[in-house]
């Protein structure tokens, strides 16, 4: 493929993606993203739909000991 039609397809692809990455945000979130962007802070935007959060699967930990909550009451009592 030349040169000229590879930078034609990764344009296209680039302002694809760049729609996509906006896709779902409001105005303001949009323009927030677009300083953080032209400052140098971040490159891209995550996919938030990706998967919702009660499709992850999450492992269980088994922790030897007391209880977390019950450490963290103590210490601020």
């Amino acid at each position: 493929m030349p040169l000229s039609a590879r930078r034609q397809v990764r344009d296209e692809l680039n302002d694809d993606l760049a729609a996509t990455e906006t896709n779902g945000y409001d105005s303001k979130e949009q323009q927030f993203i677009e300083s953080m962007k032209r400052k140098g802070l971040i490159s891209e935007v995550p996919n938030r739909f990706k998967r919702k959060i009660s499709q992850k699967r999450f492992e269980r930990v088994n922790v030897i000991g007391k209880p977390i909550s019950e450490t963290i009451i103590e210490d601020r009592g």
